[in-house]
């Protein structure tokens, strides 16, 4: 089997349907959520 290497990253979204369903992030209303462009 051959070892695939992930890139290091900051920050991550997993989305699955549900991201669809909404605006994300605009939606969540959560205090450490910041839009910075749109």
């Amino acid at each position: 089997m051959q070892r695939v290497s992930i890139p290091k990253a900051e920050f991550a979204v997993i989305g699955s349907s549900s991201t669809f369903s909404i605006s994300f992030p605009e939606d969540i209303n959560h205090p450490e959520i910041k839009v910075l462009e749109s």
